[in-house]
Order: structure tokens, then C-alpha cells, then sequence
């Protein structure tokens, strides 16, 4: 049974022990298992966790880094993260961020809705799965996300990115660039599948795209000072991933305020 808090955002606080908590946090969320070809999973947190711009352009929390403008979303909708946002509650000046996301696919954040339509004589000719894999690129350029999310903290060094998501269990530990450029994710066509692209790993818990955008996002987070932590959505080493995560996030509390 689900107990939501008022405000949406649940917090651990005596006397409630951490189990009860984790079942109940458990019971309030909601995923769908059967997948979507819509996948945006950039521009979701992005725009979840975005305030809404100033009167004058700029900030309206004073938790941002200096000069950050906060971006604008699909039909000139802002951010849900500042006052009177949905996830106002959710963040605080002196918190880490991070960012989870878990997927078999890459992202396919897009300013373009007709890219996901069926009739849209631009597209029509290309299978909805292979539409965000087209040239030109209709998604938003990856540098959108490691500014929109970097620029939520004051220091770069508050900000941390982790992916359940498509490279191989072997690679998952490597630097984010070194992840790229591994021979596994690097996109080319399935030769067993047609109009499809190679997977970048198979194992027992399935098989995944490569993921680069998402790897790609967390390699400009590092470069600005942030932290990345990948895993294998094939082979999943959960263990091991907790461990590099908390590794983080306990690098991420320790740095700059």
C-alpha cells in the first residue's frame, strides 16, 4: 500500500526504519515494464528538476551556479523545479544532486514531436524504432544536458549521473571517454536484424543499444567535475554498482559547496 507525502517527496525520518521506508517508496512508484519507443530520458529529469526562469531571464534559486539560465522546454514550457514547481520540495541549497536513469535504449530527447508520427511524410519512411538514429539528428544536442543539469548546483562537484543503461559489463568502470570509444558503442546496423541497430551488450539480463548520449552527458559532467557511474544493463552487478555510486556520492558531499 502506497502512503504518498503531501508534497510528493519522500523522507526517511525516525521513528520509521529504513526497510519500511524502502517498501514504501517501492509501493508509490510506478514503472512501466512493457517499454516506450518515445524514449526522452534526459529531458525528463532535465525538466523536472529545471526552475522556471526569472523575470529577467535569469535564476530564480539561489542554489545554481553562476550565470546559469535555465532552459526552455517544448512549446515554450519552463522547468518544474523552482517555487511552485512540482519538484520544488525535492531540492535544497546544500544537497548533491543525482541522477539515476535506467534503460535498454539511448535517449531521444527531442524538440521535434513528429519524429515519433506516423504520418509524417518526413519519417514515414523509417521504422519508429530507428527514428532518433537518422541523419540529420533529430534530437537535442547532448551539451544541453551536461550544462542543464551542471548548472542545477553551484559546483560542478555536487553533481552526479548514474546509468543502468547499454555497454558491456567489461568497460563499465572505464572513464566515460573510454567507454565511447570501446568498439561496442559505436552504432551500426544489426546484420541479423533488418533496420536495426547491434546491440552493445547481451547477457543475462537482457540485451541493450549503445549508450551514448547518456555516456556522452556524463562524460561533459566529469569534464566540468562532476561524477559519472555506469552499469551494464546486461549483466548486472548491482553490488558493484552501489558500491562506485556511493563512492561518488560520498566524493560529490565532500567537495565544494
Amino acid at each position: 500500500m502506497c502512503m504518498p507525502a503531501a508534497d510528493g517527496v519522500l523522507i526517511l525520518e525516525p521513528p520509521t526504519d529504513p526497510a519500511t521506508f524502502g517498501t514504501n517508496a517501492l509501493h508509490c512508484a510506478t514503472i512501466f515494464e512493457s517499454g516506450c519507443l518515445r524514449q526522452q530520458m534526459l529531458e525528463a529529469p532535465l525538466r523536472a528538476l529545471t526552475p522556471a526562469p526569472s523575470p529577467s531571464g535569469g535564476s530564480s534559486v539561489p542554489w545554481t551556479r553562476d550565470g546559469y539560465v535555465p532552459p526552455s522546454f517544448y512549446g515554450g514550457a519552463t522547468g518544474r523545479g523552482g517555487p511552485g514547481g512540482t519538484s520544488e520540495p525535492f531540492l535544497r541549497a546544500e544537497s548533491v544532486l543525482v541522477v539515476l536513469l535506467a534503460t535498454p535504449l539511448d535517449d531521444c530527447s527531442t524538440p521535434t514531436p513528429e519524429v515519433f508520427s506516423a504520418s509524417d511524410p518526413r519519417y514515414a519512411s523509417v521504422p519508429s524504432w530507428m527514428r532518433c538514429h537518422i541523419d540529420p539528428d533529430p534530437r537535442y544536442p547532448v551539451q544541453r544536458y551536461v550544462d542543464g543539469l551542471v548548472g542545477l548546483r553551484r559546483h560542478a562537484s555536487r553533481v552526479v549521473l548514474g546509468a543502468i543503461a547499454g555497454l558491456p559489463r567489461a568497460i563499465e568502470a572505464l572513464t566515460p571517454t573510454e567507454i565511447l570509444a570501446d568498439a561496442a558503442m559505436q552504432e551500426h546496423p544489426d546484420p541479423h536484424v533488418p533496420d536495426a541497430l547491434a546491440s552493445a551488450c547481451v547477457g543475462p539480463d537482457g540485451s541493450a543499444l549503445p549508450a551514448r548520449r547518456i555516456v556522452s552527458v556524463g562524460e561533459g559532467i566529469v569534464a566540468a567535475g562532476g561524477h559519472a557511474v555506469f552499469m551494464s544493463g546486461c549483466d548486472v552487478n548491482r553490488f558493484d554498482f552501489e558500491q562506485r555510486l556511493v563512492d561518488a556520492i560520498a566524493d560529490a558531499m565532500a567537495g565544494a559547496r
